[in-house]
């Protein structure tokens, strides 16, 4: 009887670290229920910027590509609605 209890808990020991180590899944910061539309104001969204940013740099490139690229076109909409920020960008940069 003590093998069976000893090969239960050694099951169920595997189980648990497998659970443990395997990757979550992620939605991304931006909400399923965001229409992402250049034509709208994006002031609303102003506080979802920062986590958006830190999650596409804590992601890798070849994930989810889909998710990536929404949350690449959340920045991009807000930066061109967003009155308060201003890009510049540096002349040699310009110069080809």
């Amino acid at each position: 009887m003590s093998c069976y209890f000893r090969n239960l808990l050694l099951y169920i020991l595997l189980l648990l670290s497998t659970f443990q180590n395997a990757p979550a899944q992620s939605k991304g910061i931006i909400p399923d229920t965001l229409v992402l539309d250049q034509r709208w104001n994006y002031d609303h969204y102003t506080h979802l910027v920062v986590p958006t940013v830190n999650w596409l740099q804590s992601t890798p490139l070849n994930g989810d590509k889909e998710l990536r690229s929404r949350h690449n076109n959340f920045l991009m909409f807000w930066l061109q609605k967003n009155e308060d920020v201003v890009v510049n960008m540096p002349e040699y940069l310009l110069r080809f």
